[in-house]
């Protein structure tokens, strides 16, 4: 799905069960293509959870753009170095693993984006 991008009218609806499955079989592949980034990929699906609760996305169905995804990683990771100014680079790196993870095919597979 690496045209994410390219494409602004991109939007993520998916349910927590979906995420669940596709946060899994990312670290999974990921893991196995790259073994010793195994604990980055742990982290960033651990800090997954956090990144939904700061895009206030609590419900059953959640639902942003691609757009907003990518302005609120901007701020989260802010407000993360403000919280954790000495794990600014293991905060650099789980926050371009989540764009990674929003843009990676799975995502696609499992039909977690709606084109607006």
């Amino acid at each position: 799905m690496n045209n994410t991008n390219n494409n602004t009218n991109i939007c993520f609806v998916f349910s927590q069960q979906t995420l669940d499955i596709a946060i899994d079989e990312w670290v999974e592949e990921r893991s196995e293509s790259s073994p010793a980034k195994k604990e980055a990929f742990m982290i960033t699906k651990a800090a997954l959870p956090w990144f939904m609760r700061h895009l206030n996305q609590s419900g059953s169905i959640y639902m942003f753009s691609a757009e907003d995804m990518k302005n609120e990683i901007e701020s989260w990771k802010k407000a993360q170095f403000t919280a954790f100014p000495k794990r600014k680079k293991r905060i650099e790196e789980t926050c371009d693993l989540l764009i990674s993870f929003f843009e990676s095919d799975l995502i696609e597979t499992h039909k977690m984006t709606v084109h607006a």
